[in-house]
């Protein structure tokens, strides 16, 4: 690896971490700091199916035990405001990640573009958009949550 990249930050989906990959991690991981971003959105499986996420909550919890058994620190990427999703609903897909040995979560609110799929569907759901408010009193919420503190970085080892 060129001497000027310090770390590789990867962002995927559970499902695309065969063993293959995994290895490849691995020895990545022997030369430069590896952290893998992990795709999960949501727990909930109907959110999941509208979504077209495409894996289940266990690929995803696979995942974050393998690249945890490699010393691979895991970032966790949730979705704020999905449609038919509330504050009660985004809790609890944040709870159920806090036991689990991910290192970060990186929380982005749900986006709609004018000619996607889920503007021509959402054009008759009625739904609330995440406001100023309401997201700072979810993320307040949020940081209440206890997490493991995992880091699994090299100087960790």
């Amino acid at each position: 690896m060129h001497p000027d990249i310090v770390a590789l930050s990867i962002a995927t989906r559970p499902d695309c971490l065969n063993d293959d990959v995994l290895e490849l991690l691995d020895e990545l991981n022997q030369i430069k700091p590896v952290w893998i971003e992990l795709g999960l959105q949501t727990i909930h499986p109907k959110t999941a199916a509208f979504i077209r996420r495409g894996y289940d909550y266990k690929c995803f919890t696979d995942a974050v035990e393998k690249l945890h058994q490699l010393h691979i620190p895991v970032i966790t990427h949730l979705i704020l405001g999905h449609p038919g999703e509330d504050r009660t609903m985004i809790l609890e897909s944040v709870k159920s990640i806090s036991g689990l040995p991910v290192s970060g979560v990186k929380l982005q609110l749900f986006a709609r573009f004018k000619r996607d799929r889920f503007s021509r569907l959402l054009s008759t759901y009625r739904f609330s958009c995440f406001f100023y408010g309401r997201i700072c009193g979810t993320c307040d919420r949020l940081l209440r949550i206890p997490f493991a503190g995992y880091c699994n970085t090299p100087a960790d080892r």
